[in-house]
């Protein structure tokens, strides 16, 4: 079983380690040298109207892209470098060594850049999110077309349990559009009830898809079933909501 993360648009420098877990490699790293080459050959402003940033992202943007592959530059375990509200609540730092384990083999963050990460991947600042539309990939429409085999194929040949907890944006989760690949896919979706209707708060979904990624990990979770234990954070598994592929968590306002 394979839990699905988006990865979030800010990175940090980490302020802890975990220092129980060896480091590992992004496996598509060389694909990404690929998108890497291209970007660099963007303007400044090329690439600010191309991702739409203001100046100073765009400044720090341009600066990280032309720094990133070099053999001295800072690199970071990912679940640890992305500074997003999932994984604010993912709580990576909190994690004990089998918890660690268990992510590595388990938790899968998908990224624009790099394809797909393992927690313990080391990656450098970037920004590039899936869903841009671009022209810069010879051969490529957009990013989805670009990564969509290799993450597939990535997904099916590791795991002989080929069923997907899906916890990923809608931008992310496109790559996927051959569902035939995998025994199930489960997707989690959180609601929030306001003014007597079920509603998808931003901020408050980001926060569960951490928060159950979480909890999927510490109580090493094998079957789906068990996800309707979840009710963190106020939130509680909808029998009437959900379907067999499509859990659906709601809380009150």
């Amino acid at each position: 079983m394979y839990i699905l993360l988006s990865p979030a648009k800010t990175m940090i420098q980490p302020s802890v380690e975990i220092k129980s877990y060896e480091n590992s490699m992004p496996f598509f790293k060389i694909k990404a040298k690929l998108i890497h080459s291209a970007l660099t050959k963007l303007s400044k402003k090329e690439l600010q109207n191309l991702m739409k940033l203001s100046n100073n992202l765009a400044e720090e943007t341009y600066y990280n892209f032309n720094e990133w592959g070099k053999s001295n530059n800072n690199k970071y375990p990912a679940v640890l470098a992305y500074n997003g509200t999932a994984f604010k609540y993912l709580n990576p730092q909190n994690w004990s060594d089998d918890t660690s384990t268990y992510a590595q083999k388990h938790l899968i963050i998908l990224s624009g850049l790099y394809g797909l990460l393992k927690p313990f991947d080391m990656v450098e600042k970037y920004r590039l999110e899936m869903g841009l539309k671009f022209n810069f990939l010879d051969g490529f429409k957009n990013l989805y077309e670009f990564w969509q085999q290799d993450v597939i194929n990535y997904l099916t040949k590791f795991k002989s349990d080929k069923t997907i907890i899906n916890l990923a944006s809608n931008e992310y989760f496109k790559v996927f559009n051959k569902y035939q690949y995998f025994d199930q896919i489960i997707n989690c979706t959180f609601l929030q009830k306001s003014n007597g209707k079920l509603k998808i708060v931003a901020n408050h979904s980001k926060a569960a898809r951490g928060s159950l990624a979480d909890f999927i990990l510490k109580n090493k979770i094998t079957n789906p079933k068990q996800l309707k234990e979840y009710e963190e954070l106020n939130y509680q598994y909808n029998s009437v909501q959900s379907d067999r592929l499509n859990f659906v968590f709601t809380r009150e306002n």
